[in-house]
């Protein structure tokens, strides 16, 4: 699943149909996981994702076993996966691309007798139809879902193969509330989605999309169950405006400094020597919870921003 140049077909029709926003793009998502070796072999040979440390890529599955973090390359994006006692499960699905899904298909199929007795599965393909490509949708083996598009589904891109979207289940009523949250707080380019919307990915479902980079989304689609417990997963993003985006989040009372990680902060000055600070309440106006998942939010000044990512 290894990305090459692609031609970039840039969108167009209204105006602002190339802005971006704040939120310029989506690095990695965090997902800890009980086995590493089951993990290798749903990202490494299921999905032929790279090994980003070069030790570790040399390593057969068995002998990554007791490795605490491996970080998987999808084009000018990751997945950081924690070695943990319990599985994070997203309330949702993570949406991938690639132009070679019956490989891609091949390769789950001959990894499925190593990963019997987990809850891996995977459909047939479903051919293209009106304005979105072929996909397929594949669960791994702790439930996490995914759907493995032909091309993105969002928009053109540069690279052929990535992560075109998260998409987290939130409440009945719910998409307005995020929309202004992610507007006011990290000046993201965000859309409430009414329901019956003809069209896209979620063509009739209310909800919000949030850009998260060229051709990338956070989507938020209302269910009447509302979200899903939270289990802990969490997304890092690169935004312009590294201070606003601070002083935002400071004021509404969200920076999160009850995290295992080292870069705790309270103040911009302390949040300016890591780049990055993180969240995971998102609110309403009167400050009343919406939803939940931790954002890393980074500077473009961190030392990891668009860094090359080896691909196989």
């Amino acid at each position: 699943m290894g990305p090459t140049a692609s031609k970039n077909l840039r969108p167009t029709g209204e105006p602002t149909c190339q802005d971006v926003g704040n939120i310029v793009h989506l690095e990695h998502i965090n997902l800890n996981v009980p086995d590493q070796t089951l993990a290798a072999i749903f990202y490494r040979r299921g999905l032929g994702l790279t090994i980003d440390d070069p030790k570790d890529r040399e390593r057969s599955e068995e002998e990554l076993s007791s490795t605490r973090q491996i970080w998987y390359n999808i084009g000018r994006q990751q997945f950081h996966i924690i070695k943990e006692p319990e599985a994070q499960v997203l309330a949702g699905r993570i949406h991938l691309y690639t132009p070679k899904l019956q490989a891609l298909l091949s390769r789950l199929a001959a990894v499925a007798p190593r990963l019997a007795g987990t809850r891996f599965a995977f459909g047939q393909l479903i051919p293209s139809k009106e304005d979105l490509p072929s996909c397929f949708e594949v669960t791994c083996p702790w439930g996490n879902k995914f759907v493995v598009w032909g091309s993105n589904p969002v928009a053109g891109a540069q690279m052929d193969t990535g992560i075109a979207c998260i998409e987290v289940r939130c409440a009945r009523g719910a998409g307005a509330h995020i929309q202004a949250f992610y507007a006011e707080v990290l000046g993201a380019r965000a859309h409430h989605r009414a329901e019956g919307r003809q069209g896209g990915m979620f063509a009739g479902q209310a909800g919000c999309d949030v850009s998260v980079g060229p051709a990338t989304l956070l989507a938020f689609c209302e269910h009447e169950d509302g979200p899903e417990e939270y289990t802990g997963w969490h997304v890092a993003l690169y935004v312009v405006n590294f201070s606003e985006s601070f002083n935002a989040t400071e004021r509404r009372g969200l920076i999160l400094n009850d995290h295992p990680y080292a870069d705790k902060c309270n103040n911009l000055e302390e949040a300016l020597v890591n780049s990055q600070f993180r969240f995971q309440d998102i609110c309403g106006p009167d400050g009343t919870l919406v939803i939940r998942f931790q954002h890393e939010v980074r500077s473009m000044y961190h030392p990891r921003y668009m860094l090359p990512l080896f691909q196989n």
